[in-house]
């Protein structure tokens, strides 16, 4: 693999999730910082058939600006294997609007519109293929506070890629928990 390794990667992107964050707590007087990491599934659907699942972590963190409206910063990172033996590894990094509404009882429903980059990585043997591409994944999921600091959450997206030309609608499912460390 040329450049550098996806642990390094993973730490580069973690910490520029960081910064993002704290560089909107600086801007915003009441900016509320939540970090949330959960196991994902993805469904990478080629246009010419047939599917293939990834398993692996959603990590997010998202700026709570007000009430209703946040902005929110997701990294996942999934792998699987086809069945002719190649093993996938696939990347995303997205940011977006988010809004959040409570629905009575403990629950919160939120409807989320993320834009980013997405690469997928294909390995047989010693050939390796990386392609990579601009993703959209609009959103939608629910979320049961436990406490006022920490929250059960699901989430489901549908992540539209282009990988080789052709056009992908991968759904995903992340299940985890969010905490909000200076909740009020």
């Amino acid at each position: 693999m040329t450049g550098a390794s996806m642990p390094s990667r993973l730490r580069s992107c973690t910490l520029l999730l960081v910064l993002v964050a704290s560089a909107a707590a600086a801007s915003v007087p009441d900016f509320q910082p939540e970090l949330a990491l959960g196991a994902s599934r993805f469904r990478l659907r080629p246009s010419g058939g047939g599917s293939q699942d990834l398993d692996g972590l959603a990590l997010s963190v998202r700026g709570i600006l007000s009430p209703a409206w946040s902005m929110a910063a997701q990294l996942q990172g999934e792998t699987g294997r086809e069945l002719g033996g190649a093993s996938l590894r696939r990347w995303g990094l997205l940011v977006g609007p988010r809004y959040t509404r409570h629905l009575g009882w403990r629950l919160d429903a939120f409807a989320q519109a993320l834009a980013g980059a997405s690469t997928l990585q294909a390995t047989q043997g010693s050939q390796r293929e990386r392609r990579a591409s601009a993703a959209f994944a609009p959103g939608l999921g629910l979320e049961l506070p436990l406490t006022e600091a920490l929250a059960l959450r699901v989430q489901a997206e549908a992540t539209f890629t282009r990988f080789k030309g052709r056009s992908q609608t991968n759904p995903s499912l992340t299940v985890g928990a969010a905490w909000r460390p200076f909740a009020r």
